[in-house]
């Protein structure tokens, strides 16, 4: 079965109120994740920012796009994301 990572959206019954999960999921329903993936990434999710620019980057389950994958990797390198900071540096 085909694996990929997606955020999803998810309602917390705690005090911090609403806030995205990054989760697994089978891959059964990508446009589904490919909205709440953006959506996190819109909400400055830093991960889901990462994932986002990467997926675009190289047409992973999304259709290639670099000048937004460049976008979003950016964003998420500069909101601190290691891995985002990793890859930003080799572009």
């Amino acid at each position: 079965m085909d694996f990929i990572i997606d955020m999803f959206y998810k309602k917390t019954e705690t005090q911090t109120g609403d806030r995205f999960v990054l989760t697994i999921y089978p891959k059964v329903n990508p446009e589904e994740g490919e909205m709440w993936l953006r959506k996190a990434a819109e909400a400055q999710e830093s991960v889901a920012m990462r994932v986002l620019g990467y997926r675009l980057l190289v047409g992973q389950g999304l259709e290639q796009n670099i000048e937004e994958g460049e976008k979003w990797l950016q964003k998420a390198a500069e909101a601190g994301e290691v891995i985002a900071m990793r890859e930003w540096e080799t572009i």
